[in-house]
């Protein structure tokens, strides 16, 4: 219809007129993308915030145990009578254990540093058990539970 007239102004506003129609869909669709990519980014980043807190507080309770238990016997060991034989290797192993766990760094929980730390700690506990002749595994509290009575 269009291309019979004359005047190329009135074409452009007829073709205008149709793109509006046409490119409306392209429009909901660009926007809509918008909304939901924002919202998306809003919604990670809530998620990420309690997982984040999830994840460190699991962290912290396992290094938790393991520092209870390496104090606790190193103060054992070291009331220990001065004629038991067994006792200095596995105390320097726990003074070894309580300085990596001292030197884990509280930043940068996702660098490679951080988690051959951790790694190492388990590792080590490991060895203080063995050398301890004690079975001791931590196991991770699912759910938080108030005082029982």
């Amino acid at each position: 219809m269009a291309r019979f007239q004359e005047d190329n102004d009135s074409m452009c506003d007829e073709d205008d007129i149709f793109d509006s129609v046409v490119m409306a869909e392209e429009r909901c669709q660009a926007a809509g993308y918008e909304d939901g990519f924002k919202k998306g980014q809003e919604l990670g980043r809530e998620q990420g915030l309690v997982m984040g807190m999830e994840k460190g507080g699991q962290i912290g309770d396992e290094l938790g145990f393991y520092f209870g238990f390496i104090v606790t016997w190193r103060a054992l060991l070291k009331n220990k009578p001065d004629g038991d034989k067994d006792v200095p290797r596995p105390l320097k192993i726990i003074e070894s254990l309580i300085d990596i766990i001292k030197e884990l760094p509280q930043e940068e929980p996702n660098s490679v540093k951080y988690w051959d730390i951790i790694q190492k700690i388990r590792a080590k506990f490991k060895q203080v058990a063995s050398l301890l002749k004690i079975s001791v595994n931590y196991t991770p509290k699912t759910e938080h539970k108030g005082f029982s009575f």
